[in-house]
């Protein structure tokens, strides 16, 4: 776990957005230039070349847990844009969305 210090210093090297899952595929085509980081969570994103996906847990505590490893590990293969599949808006979810929306903020 890198921590918040760490992730907001990867994140000056790259621009994540978070996506609802109804645009996550569409948000895909017009991504840029590779590669680029995907972190969905219920939607079904296949790999290409160009594309590195990581598959995110369906628990709110798991994922909190996951999330900095994956932004890392996107950071480490040179992914420069990351579209992450916006989360649940329960209460369950609300430490994740704060770590999401200081992430897109820097």
């Amino acid at each position: 776990d890198i921590g918040l210090k760490g992730l907001q210093e990867e994140l000056l090297r790259a621009v994540l957005e978070v996506v609802p899952a109804a645009e996550l595929l569409e948000r895909l085509r017009g991504a840029g230039h590779p590669p680029v980081g995907v972190l969905p969570r219920t939607v079904h994103v296949g790999a290409q070349e160009g594309r590195v996906v990581i598959r995110m847990p369906a628990s709110p505590r798991l994922y909190a847990r996951r999330l900095y490893a994956a932004l890392h590990e996107l950071d480490g293969l040179g992914c420069r844009r990351v579209l992450v599949e916006a989360v649940p808006t329960d209460p369950a979810w609300e430490g994740v969305q704060d770590r999401l929306a200081r992430a897109s903020h820097g």
